[in-house]
C-alpha cells in the first residue's frame, strides 16, 4: 500500500472515530403535556421557518424527547396518539403480524395549523411544552 494511501485511510478513520458520529448542530430535549399529562405516545416537529434547513422530528415516548438540530428559528409540532384498535394482517407465506391502529388526537392548531414558535441556539437546550 503506497505512503499516501495509507495516509489518507488513516485520516478517514480518525475522521470518523473523532467527529461524533456525525450528528452536529443543537442537542434538544424536553418534556411534552397535553392538559397537564405527559404525552405518551407522539411525535414532536422542528419545522425551519427560514426553510433553509431540513426540518428535525422526534418520538415522544412517556412525556420525553430527544433531538438534533440546527440552530435557527423553528415552528413547533406536536402529534399525540392513541392506540384504536389492535389485529392481525396477513404476511403471505404463512407469516402473520400484529398492528396497532391509532389515531392523532391533538386538535390541528397544535401540529399542522400551529403557530408555536422556538428559537435554538447553543450545543445543547431544554425546550418543555
Amino acid at each position: 500500500m503506497s505512503l499516501l494511501r495509507s495516509l489518507a485511510l488513516s485520516l478517514g478513520l480518525l475522521c470518523l472515530v473523532g467527529c461524533g458520529g456525525g450528528e452536529s448542530g443543537t442537542r434538544v430535549s424536553g418534556t411534552v403535556q397535553w392538559k397537564n399529562e405527559p404525552i405518551a405516545k407522539g411525535r414532536i416537529e422542528f419545522v425551519p421557518v427560514d426553510g433553509k434547513t431540513a426540518s428535525a422530528g422526534a418520538v415522544i415516548q412517556d412525556g420525553q424527547y430527544s433531538v438534533t438540530m440546527p440552530p435557527g428559528e423553528k415552528v413547533v409540532r406536536l402529534f399525540a396518539y392513541e392506540d384504536v384498535r389492535e389485529r392481525t394482517i396477513n404476511l403471505g407465506n404463512g407469516q402473520t403480524s400484529t398492528v396497532v391502529d391509532t389515531k392523532q388526537i391533538l386538535p390541528p392548531e397544535e401540529n399542522v395549523n400551529s403557530t408555536r414558535r422556538v428559537t435554538v441556539s447553543g450545543k445543547k437546550q431544554t425546550l418543555d411544552f
